[in-house]
């Protein structure tokens, strides 16, 4: 499944009435994306602990050295790659409520 994204997001905002398969396709993707974020993510910080006490040796508090860390090519990775895996978390929790909404539907619960 080629997909992004900002695919699924505007499936989501455009329609309501998606499939029960398509959004288990979704959630599957969302999950192997949000894996390979967070091996991204272990990569980019993989150093973190030295360079913020190099940072630290240098500033005058610990909000200044997380400022400063996060000016630093690592720690901009760092961040965006937290932003996505946060978009997905919420994309996750949305195609699972539709899934458990489209389950109720069938067995006629609602």
């Amino acid at each position: 499944m080629n997909t992004t994204i900002a695919e699924i997001v505007e499936a989501l905002r455009a329609n309501t009435d998606i499939p029960p398969r398509t959004l288990v396709e979704f959630h599957s993707w969302c999950v192997g994306e949000y894996s390979y974020l967070a091996a991204k993510l272990e990569q980019a910080v993989n150093n973190k602990p030295t360079e913020w006490l190099l940072l630290r040796d240098e500033s005058k508090s610990v909000s200044e050295t997380d400022r400063k860390w996060q000016a630093t090519p690592q720690g901009m990775e760092e961040g965006k790659l937290r932003r996505q895996m946060k978009v997905l978390e919420k994309i996750m929790s949305s195609l699972r409520l539709r899934l458990m909404i489209k389950d109720q539907e069938a067995r006629n619960i609602m």
